[in-house]
């Protein structure tokens, strides 16, 4: 039976989530000095960096995780160091915010970007997209529909924003969903007074 054969979630997993039959699994593991046994070990190891509260500290820990890994001939990791090492001031913010700090509000503002860039599909450029990303991040009020004349459909705004390319209102029809129609109004250009 070969050595690493069913051991891909004993790997994988945290040390405090193993059960007791899986620790004794993974130590017999660990006597093998393979690549993945290694790359493990310093998976392993850069978990102890959030134990540090000092700045300075965490930061020589950091440090020398990073060489252990440069020096550990495993290319997938060594490029992981590389990409932390360009991130090492912003790793280290978190100490020096004395861990208060929780990156959960961006996430939730990247995931209203993302669904209204997926809302807003069909704006040919950055410019159009725009003001609909102020639009709803900013929590702006939505107008029900935008007409011009009485001769043109209403178009119900999903997703309104002007867009300065076309002089246009940005809204979307039920019947435009497919891809290749043309997602803004046809309505004259929007004058301001």
């Amino acid at each position: 039976m070969p050595v690493l054969e069913k051991s891909r979630w004993l790997l994988l997993k945290r040390e405090e989530n193993l059960k007791t039959e899986q620790r004794f699994r993974l130590r017999d593991l660990l006597r093998y000095n393979l690549k993945t046994v290694r790359a493990c070990l310093l998976k392993e190891a850069v978990q102890q960096l959030w134990d540090y509260n000092s700045p300075g500290w965490a930061g020589k820990f950091f440090d020398e995780w990073c060489r252990q890994v440069m020096r550990s001939r495993i290319e997938p990791m060594k490029n992981i160091a590389r990409s932390l090492r360009q991130h090492r001031e912003l790793i280290l913010n978190c100490f020096r915010a004395q861990k208060l700090l929780s990156i959960g509000g961006v996430e939730g503002l990247n995931n209203k970007a993302k669904v209204t860039m997926r809302k807003s599909y069909g704006f040919r450029t950055f410019r159009c997209l725009e003001p609909a990303l102020y639009h709803s991040l900013g929590k702006l009020p939505e107008p029900e529909s935008t007409t011009n004349s009485s001769d043109e459909p209403n178009f119900i705004a999903k997703e309104p924003g002007f867009c300065p390319d076309t002089n246009r209102v940005g809204t979307r029809d039920a019947n435009q969903s497919r891809p290749g129609r043309r997602p803004l109004s046809t309505a004259a250009p929007i004058t301001h007074q």
